[in-house]
């Protein structure tokens, strides 16, 4: 068996033979046949499937160590060789054990750097822990991979600045050279220390830490000092003395991997704690791996621009991601590069802190049980701090040390980060405020509510938002029947609109739900066909308004009839005079009534003087599915569109009216020479969504979800500021804090929902809200508002992956693009790109950049969020939404 993997260099010891193995199994090289490896100072152990083949064996372990590496006869067995000087007499050897084994225990694997034991297993990364942190505190970790670099003061001048708003507990988990405890320690004794806590867990019974968090309850508030709780390393620093148990010694079998983390977190909680600030040995030290290597802590990695430091920090936070790789639900890194100075070229700090940005940036990928393949970007915060020689040589008393802290001015450098740990302004409605357990319930009827409307063929939903377009429907109608085009693209709302429509039963009854008071117009509204897609239950009470409102003696013709004739008709090849026939004979047979061979034009005709009706069509794209290509489906449509209204507003006094709901594709592939002058003559009513109704739309569902208790008035008529202001209790006023550099939601919303057209689709805007909020239920650190913004952010991929599939079945040309660009390899797919990296025509990149698919800055093109996601893209640094939405404004702009 031949292993593409290299050989080792030296081979000294019993320790090389495990480092290589270990570097193998996690490289995931191991073969299937080996269930573990060992090394000792004797022996190799290689404990293999049964029925393994002995020959198989050697082959692999002399292609796993080079030629040569084995040695030994059948009767003493296989031997590995080790290196030794050349002119050395002897052989230095590690004896082969194989064992023959039918499985091996499967024993947790714990957040530590150094493997115990090599398994497959360790090409993956460790298991994340299985729920969130106690209370939703915040346990934030300051590490570094030298010493003398700024990190401990860095972590007490954060700890300064939250202590202005929140209680904090800060560790000193440095239990080798510690710096917190020095500096508190010349204070008084020390009742309570990190070695006491830990000690107390480790004689706890198994997976609880009531005792230890009980005793240091007790202690805690005498080292409670400005709002921080400083719980330092050792009581007594005037004996010298090793750690006597290390964080390791808490990882016992069936002991959760990650106990210490959440025994300091329910700790923090019990003393009134938001954020814990532990402050972590440096170097790759298993004192600290426990908690560095746990991805629901905040790492702040702390580094000076020397090449040394830059180098190993870099090493460090590429296990870090292999090890435990960052995801898009937890807490952001932060980078801190200390002690430049002045005088250094800026851009030669920037590109020092690139990569190490980049690294912390790596994606993880995203399992079917997270919603479809892709990866969440994750964002690193980077902070700069200038050499001080005032910080050179520190005071020795605590007090003194905060006030030096101060005069630096390091509290307010670390704004940004403490940013993420201070609430923003509190907009939450009073019976939401500070009860996390009523905000969850809030996300959970959000989430249920939402998903409801994200398709209206199964919802019976009483309520809908009046958009500016339903009104002006209304408005230019509240005599006269509507004779209209209704358009709109896939996701628009036709279906929605229609059955609101059909629950009112009368026009006059659904001008009123619009907001329209002053409709004279008591015109019957009878559905003549819907969408097939609707459910049992809204087909039936939609067949009850078609019967309730039959002025004939016959049952309503069935909508199932409806679409078999259009179906035989496009068979028959209709001429266009025998479509509009048809088309008419389907408004008279849905009001119950026979033709018994009159023309339907003669029997409309002789009941105009006794009745109004105003007829609603949809579900034609389910009929008409291959109108692109298919002549004869194109005739019928048209006819509908352009003969059967003119001939409705021959009929002296217009009794009857027809309101035709379509996508837009249809009728740009049956009105194939005056598509354009169509659309232009019932645009005023087309259902096209702006931002701010887009806004209103997510606030018009958060009330009527009763998530977001409050009485916001008419959500149609509300201002446009008062409506951003009413939402801050749903997304909040940023996607982070109120003092961090985010986005305003508002305008993250309709950036991240948006195509390089400014087309906005409700049905986008309310899966938006389903999967967002769905996602918030297990957040518990936003407490400020319904829709955490990391679920808001990981919400757009099911959002994305929804709008592809509906552009794809409208345009099978644009479809057919988007599936090739799906299909790249991962390495290309990233924006902005190139024409030749994705292998694109100019033609075919006119076609999406003109659907807004794509959007040419220079020689380079960009994809919204709302089909990056989708198509698997990845924004190179930090994805520029808001920057690049704001260009394609001005360019259109001024276009």
């Amino acid at each position: 068996m031949t292993v593409n993997f290299p050989v080792p260099d030296r081979l000294f010891t019993w320790v090389d033979v495990d480092d290589h193995l270990s570097k193998a199994a996690r490289a995931g090289v191991l073969p299937g046949w080996l269930l573990e490896a060992s090394a000792y100072w004797d022996s190799l152990e290689l404990r293999v499937k049964a029925g393994f083949d002995p020959q198989e064996v050697s082959n692999w372990v002399e292609s796993m160590f080079g030629p040569g590496s084995t040695g030994g006869d059948s009767e003493a067995g296989m031997t590995l060789r080790l290196d030794r000087v050349s002119d050395g007499s002897g052989e230095r050897s590690l004896a082969v054990d194989v064992v023959e084994v039918e499985d091996v225990p499967d024993l947790a694997r714990v957040p530590r750097w150094q493997d115990t034991r090599i398994v497959g297993d360790l090409s993956s990364p460790l298991p994340r822990p299985s729920g969130e942190l106690p209370e939703g505190v915040n346990v934030v970790a300051f590490y570094s991979f030298k010493g003398g670099v700024g990190r401990t003061l860095h972590a007490v001048a954060l700890a300064e600045k939250l202590a202005a708003s929140q209680k904090v507990l800060i560790v000193d988990a440095d239990m080798e050279a510690p710096g917190v405890t020095w500096m508190y320690s010349t204070r008084r004794e020390i009742d309570f220390a990190y070695e006491d806590f830990l000690a107390l867990l480790h004689a706890s019974p198994a997976g609880s830490a009531d005792d230890a968090v009980e005793m240091a309850i007790g202690l805690l508030p005498n080292q409670l000092e400005e709002n921080i709780y400083v719980m330092p390393c050792r009581r007594n620093m005037r004996e010298l003395s090793t750690p006597r148990l290390s964080p390791l010694d808490l990882q016992g079998p069936g002991q959760s991997p990650y106990y210490l983390t959440d025994a300091i977190a329910l700790l923090a909680a019990r003393l009134g704690v938001q954020t814990v600030i532990v402050d972590l040995r440096a170097g790759v030290s298993e004192l600290s791996s426990p908690l560095l290597l746990d991805p629901r802590i905040q790492r702040v990695v702390v580094t000076t621009t020397n090449a040394q430091s830059g180098s190993g920090t870099a090493l460090v936070l590429q296990e870090i991601q292999r090890r435990a790789p960052q995801e898009r639900s937890d807490p952001r890194p932060w980078l801190v590069v200390t002690q430049y100075r002045a005088t250094d070229d800026p851009d030669a700090v920037a590109q020092f802190a690139s990569p190490l940005i980049e690294v912390m940036e790596a994606t993880a990928s995203v399992g079917a049980e997270d919603g479809g393949s892709g990866t969440h970007e994750v964002r690193a915060g980077l902070l700069l701090s200038e050499f001080q020689d005032s910080l050179l040589s520190l005071p020795s008393a605590w007090s003194d040390v905060l006030s030096s802290v101060r005069r630096a001015g390091l509290p307010d450098l670390v704004s940004d980060l403490a940013a993420d740990f201070i609430l923003a302004a509190d907009h939450t409605p009073a019976t939401l405020r500070g009860n996390i357990s009523e905000i969850v319930a809030a996300r959970s009827r959000l989430a249920s509510y939402a998903k409801t409307l994200a398709f209206a063929e199964t919802t019976e939903a009483q309520d809908f938002l009046s958009t500016e377009s339903l009104r002006q429907l209304v408005m230019a109608h509240r005599t006269e029947v509507p004779i209209a085009v209704i358009a709109g693209a896939k996701g628009a709302g036709k279906t929605f609109t229609q059955l609101q429509m059909c629950y009112r039963e009368t026009w006059a009854k659904y001008g009123n739900a619009t907001g329209i008071s002053d409709v004279k117009l008591d015109a019957r509204l009878t559905p003549v066909l819907t969408s097939r897609n609707v459910t049992e239950g809204i087909e039936r009470r939609v067949d009850g308004i078609r019967r309730s409102g039959a002025v004939g003696f016959d049952v309503p013709m069935t909508m199932l009839d409806i679409r078999t004739e259009i179906q035989e008709g496009v068979e028959a090849d209709l001429t266009e005079l025998q479509w509009r026939t048809k088309w008419l004979s389907f408004l008279v047979r849905s009001m119950g009534m026979t033709l018994d061979g009159s023309a339907p034009e003669k029997v409309l005709t002789s009941l105009s003087g006794s009745t109004r009706r105003i007829f609603l069509i949809d579900g034609l794209e389910d009929i008409l599915q291959d109108i692109a290509s298919n002549p004869r489906q194109q005739r019928a449509l048209r006819v509908l569109l352009l003969d059967c209204l003119e001939w409705l507003r021959s009929v002296r006094g217009r009794p009857f009216g027809l309101i035709v709901f379509v996508r837009i594709d249809l009728v740009r592939a049956s009105v194939l020479q005056n598509a354009a002058q169509l659309l232009a003559r019932y645009g005023e009513f087309a259902l096209n969504w702006d931002p701010a109704e887009a806004v209103r739309l997510a606030l018009w569902v958060s009330r009527e979800s009763t998530a977001l208790p409050i009485d916001a008035g008419s959500v149609t008529t509300e201002a446009e500021d008062r409506v951003t202001e009413l939402m801050k209790p749903v997304w909040g006023d940023k996607m982070g804090t109120e003092k961090s550099r985010e986005a305003r939601s508002h305008t993250w919303f309709v950036a991240a929902l948006s195509d390089f057209n400014g087309n906005i689709q409700p049905r986008d805007v309310v899966t938006f809200m389903s999967e967002a909020a769905e996602k918030s239920v297990s957040d518990v650190r936003w407490s400020d508002r319904i829709l955490a913004p990391t679920a808001m952010r990981d919400a757009l991929v099911a959002v994305s992956e929804q709008k592809i599939t509906a552009i794809s079945e409208e345009s099978p040309q644009i479809g057919t693009l988007l599936t090739k660009l799906k299909r790249l390899d991962e390495p290309l797919r990233q924006v902005p790109f190139t024409l030749d990296s994705v292998s694109m025509s100019l033609e075919e990149a006119e076609l999406l950049t003109s659907s807004g698919v794509i959007f040419r800055e220079e020689d380079r093109f960009w994809i919204p969020e709302i089909f990056r996601h989708g198509l698997g893209f990845r924004a190179t640094g930090r994805p520029r939404v808001l920057a690049i939405a704001n260009l394609v404004r001005r360019r259109n702009n001024i276009d």
